[in-house]
């Protein structure tokens, strides 16, 4: 292989901040790390956004957020800040990979479980939560990136500690698809793309990188077979939308084996291939019935056998027994998760015991043990493990317990066009209510509030607001169909669910000041922005953290991942609808806002890009708005636990502050 040791790039945070007084109320912009408020521990805070009709995760920090206590033959259980499970080495099972915040920042770290010992792999200012070990056991893969850029080189570091060394110095800085390793370590398929194309390439010792597969559309998943003689990734060659197609290739070549598509708007995405060499069969998932289902595609036999359970809402595979002769499944319905063992000879599914709430990742073990990582509303996230046999359970490495303020109740709604929409909602104790409500928006849009402890929302309640996540149009885990209700017209059915979960908390008594709030990130952002300039005499205030306020802007800067998801939501490029795109757009109506409004913003954000943030700030400048807006020295989000718990706080005492000076904006009670 190509190794050249790589430069460790770390930004440190500065301080800066400015202030100004206006004739409407206080402008500001501060640059600072800030500190928690004593109340909140930091290392709680995090986010979790999936697309979960893509196979990867587009970010993702609540599924890993634990603190652990390791259950070691060599003396006492040690502690540690919040932490979690990413891997662990199939042909070394003891070896492990973590994403630990315990410095204050997320890194990754190599734990042996035999001895309890762990080490600190990286140290980046900005941190690292996501990377991937290799069978032996021996590296941790990451994508090394600037300032929590997403964009740079893959490294490895020995799993023992020490320099990382970039596995292809001569490509491009690059936005990471993933890596898969070759289970006999003599080589791997990494995923790059840019803003022009997707390409996966083989890296071998000794031999030039060879590119198996581009596209300038969206492309992801690369995963070896056990043998290494075949690479399955998913694909959208016949139309940029986000709709994928399951595609196998030789791993050797690059020559197209077979591509399994189930028509336009239907998603296959493939999971696991067989956990034995030589055999060819792979893990596919597919929504043509309206919801995920599983199947087993034999690639020698070009069959495809759907497997036969009847479960509600979507079943996905997530790993083989070790004996290839059946398959961990994952049933998700309603936000709450349960996990079966499909025995694929004789047709039966038999249910895995997990306590109420939700799974993060989840794996069968090779001593035929499943591990995972369970979670609720009130209860901290921990990694279980269960036998299988004797269906007794244990716990492996879990959370400190923390003190939930409320748990959080599943209801439902009417929404957009007359249908259900599930929500989840927290009441704070009757003392400590302050008669006001948060609308919170989860981002994505694919993706869902789930059964899990989200400590943001937590601190809400605790500080006496009731608070509503609703799972909008567009959101998974209702369907494909509700899922695509918003494709060629974004923000549209949203904004009626949106006023509806606002007449929900009014219409229940939740509200009874009139103040309800909209908070929410990055797709949840933009809904924020979008509440704010369409629906101005509604919200008694906004946060919008990682927003999108100029479409047109934001696909210019944007990457190719995000390019193709825009015009997914869209229907085509700003070129082929720019009527569409300048509607949607919140910075044409920032002449609207009425309502006080917080943003938050990363530096080095290439998702939602820091230049049209800075227009709208000036745009509400020319209209004399009332804003604050926080610059953090970061991505997408911040891994800085402290920065995290700043960003809580900071949006408390926002709202706090309307609420105790009553509506500014005439918000009418209803």
């Amino acid at each position: 292989m190509m190794w050249a040791r790589a430069e460790r790039r770390e930004n440190l945070v500065g301080t800066e901040a400015r202030t100004g007084n206006k004739r409407h109320g206080i402008r500001r912009r501060s640059y600072s790390k800030g500190n928690p408020s004593p109340s909140i521990d930091p290392r709680c805070y995090a986010l979790e956004v999936r697309d979960r009709r893509s196979p990867i995760w587009v970010w993702n920090l609540g599924a890993l957020v634990l603190a652990f206590e390791i259950l070691a033959g060599a003396g006492p259980p040690k502690s540690a800040a919040r932490i979690g499970v990413l891997g662990f080495a199939r042909d070394a099972p003891d070896r492990v990979l973590l994403s630990s915040n315990e410095t204050g920042v997320f890194q990754l770290y190599s734990l042996e479980l035999g001895t309890g010992r762990k080490r600190q792999i990286t140290s980046i200012a900005v941190g690292k939560t996501s990377g991937t070990i290799s069978p032996d056991g021996r590296w941790i893969y990451f994508l090394l990136d600037t300032g929590g850029s997403e964009l740079g080189r893959y490294v490895r570091a020995p799993f023992e500690g020490g320099a990382s060394m970039e596995v292809d110095p001569g490509s491009p800085p690059s936005s990471g698809l993933g890596i898969s390793n070759d289970q006999s370590g003599k080589f791997l398929v990494e995923g790059l793309s840019s803003q022009e194309q997707f390409r996966f390439q083989r890296i071998e010792k000794g031999k030039h990188p060879l590119t198996l597969y581009r596209s300038g559309h969206e492309a992801y998943g690369p995963a070896l077979s056990a043998d290494g003689r075949y690479l399955a990734i998913v694909e959208t060659e016949r139309k940029n939308d986000r709709h994928y197609a399951t595609l196998l290739l030789d791993a050797r070549t690059g020559e197209r084996l077979s591509e399994i598509w189930d028509g336009g708007g239907i998603n296959v995405t493939h999971g696991p291939w067989s956990p034995k060499p030589g055999d060819e069969r792979i893990v596919l998932h597919s929504d043509r019935s309206g919801f995920f289902r599983p199947a087993i595609f034999d690639l020698k036999k070009r069959t495809r056998t759907e497997l036969p359970v009847d479960l509600a809402g979507d079943v996905t595979g997530e790993d083989w027994t070790p004996d290839g002769r059946g398959v961990l499944l994952r049933q998700r319905r309603s936000g709450r998760d349960a996990l079966f063992v499909f025995e694929l000879a004789a047709g039966r599914l038999a249910s895995i015991p997990l306590p109420p709430g939700t799974v993060g990742a989840c794996w069968d073990r090779p001593d035929g043990k499943v591990w995972a990582q369970v979670q609720s509303s009130t209860t901290s996230p921990r990694l279980i493990e269960i036998d299988r046999a004797s269906g007794t359970s244990r716990t492996l490495i879990s959370s400190a317990e923390f003190r939930a303020a409320a748990p959080l109740e599943l209801v439902s709604f009417t929404g957009a066009m007359g249908d259900p929409i599930s929500a989840y909602l927290g009441v704070p104790k009757p003392a400590a209510r302050n008669g006001a409500a948060i609308v919170w928006i989860h981002g994505g849009p694919h993706s869902e509030v789930a059964d899990t402890l989200s400590s943001s929302l937590q601190a809400y309640v605790e500080a006496g607001f009731a608070v509503l996540a609703p799972n909008y149009h567009g959101s998974s885990g209702e369907g494909r169909a509700f899922a695509s209700s918003i494709e060629g017209n974004p923000m549209a059915l949203e904004l009626e669910d949106f006023s509806a979960s606002r007449k929900f908390l009014l219409d229940r008594g939740f509200a009874p000041t009139g103040l309800v709030f909209a908070a929410g990130w990055s797709y949840g952002g933009f809904a924020v922005l979008s509440c704010l300039t369409r629906q101005p005499g509604d919200w008694a205030g906004g946060s919008a953290g990682a927003a999108i306020a100029d479409w047109r802007m934001q696909f210019e800067d944007a990457r190719g991942p995000l390019r193709g998801w825009t015009m997914s939501l869209f229907g085509g490029s700003p070129a082929e609808k720019p009527d569409l795109y300048r509607d949607r757009s919140p910075i044409e109506r920032a002449g609207a806002i009425r309502a006080p409004l917080l943003i938050f913003q990363g530096k080095n954000d290439r998702r939602t890009s820091a230049r049209q943030i800075e227009e709208l700030l000036r745009k509400l400048d020319e209209g004399n708005k009332r804003y604050e807006v926080h610059w953090y020295d970061a991505g997408h989000s911040s891994l800085s636990a402290d920065e995290q718990a700043l960003h809580v706080r900071k949006t408390i005492e926002f709202f706090r502050g309307i609420v105790d000076r009553g509506s500014s904006t005439s918000v009418p009670a209803q």
